[in-house]
């Protein structure tokens, strides 16, 4: 394995000991069980001390999530000013690092293809919750004789119903999946599509 490689996975090693917080490495593991990936105590010791030189993506996610630390935060710690090297002999920022590994910004992609997908990913979530939210409100609605129906709603604000205004946010949602797909290849994996 690499020089590279190995400081990588130290790196996440030194940052999953500094999360714990005092906090044991049993503690670890358990709360690693309770999310439905259980990673052993002897795992979690080994990436801390550097014995195993290589960490599954798998471990990352469930190791961030247990830890309630964002697992990009563990291979790319803080602060921002904290140099790292994202490749071999590529020493960048640790902010330059994590916003390039989630696609942002772009080291290597130099047609910006990458952060043109993140910005629309980014705008297909905050339709998406748009949608859900209004739903959820549309249905509070119904349920309360107290508050204004949509129909009044309709007449007092034109075009401001909690029906038009999930139509118009669940139809931008849709044009900016549309957008994603012409940018990137087909999933071949799980659940796709606007309504996901």
């Amino acid at each position: 394995m690499t020089t590279w490689a190995s400081e990588t996975t130290a790196r996440i090693g030194d940052q999953i000991r500094s999360h714990r917080r005092g906090r044991s490495a049993m503690w670890l593991a358990e709360r690693t069980a309770e999310l439905g990936h259980p990673i052993s105590r002897t795992a979690i010791s080994e990436y801390e001390t550097g014995k195993r030189k290589a960490i599954p993506v798998t471990d990352l996610i469930v190791i961030g999530a247990a830890l309630e630390v964002p697992p990009l935060q563990l291979l790319y710690p803080m602060p921002p000013s904290t140099e790292v090297a994202y490749l071999p002999g590529m020493e960048e920022l640790s902010i330059v690092a994590a916003l390039t590994f989630s696609g942002e910004l772009s080291t290597v992609d130099k047609t910006g293809r990458a952060g043109l997908v993140m910005q629309l990913a980014r705008r297909w979530h905050e339709l998406h919750r748009e949608v859900v939210g209004l739903k959820a409100q549309s249905e509070r609605v119904k349920a309360s004789p107290d508050l204004l129906s949509d129909d009044e709603m309709e007449n007092l604000l034109p075009g401001q119903s909690l029906a038009n205004r999930i139509r118009r946010a669940d139809e931008e949602r849709t044009e900016v999946w549309v957008a994603i797909s012409r940018l990137i290849p087909e999933p071949t994996a799980g659940k796709s599509g606007p309504d996901a």
